[in-house]
């Protein structure tokens, strides 16, 4: 799974998050890309939120959020045998908007 998941605002862009990651430290095949998962923090474990990204990435923007708001993050890589256990999550909470 991935490790050193980190969640942060993205200067200048209020409702955006940067989620970085690295590689697991142990491959269970060539990794084909990872998906990001994300949702409002709001006392619920289920990730609604989520995009793929390519093999060779460690980091992403979430873009259009909900100002003023705490999200987690996670964060799996997928190769032909699968998809990994999810990663540990980290937190973030947007600007309010326009601030």
């Amino acid at each position: 799974m991935p490790r050193n998941v980190a969640v942060s605002r993205v200067t200048n862009e209020p409702q955006t998050l940067l989620v970085s990651w690295t590689p697991p430290a142990v491959f269970n095949g060539l990794i084909t890309n990872y998906t990001v998962y994300c949702d409002k923090a709001s006392g619920s474990s289920t990730m609604t939120q989520e995009i793929s990204v390519g093999p060779l990435s460690a980091s992403m923007n979430f873009v259009g959020l909900m100002p003023f708001t705490t999200y987690h993050c996670a964060v799996t890589a997928n190769t032909s045998a699968g998809e990994s256990d999810l990663s540990s999550t980290a937190f973030a909470t947007t600007d309010e908007s326009g601030k």
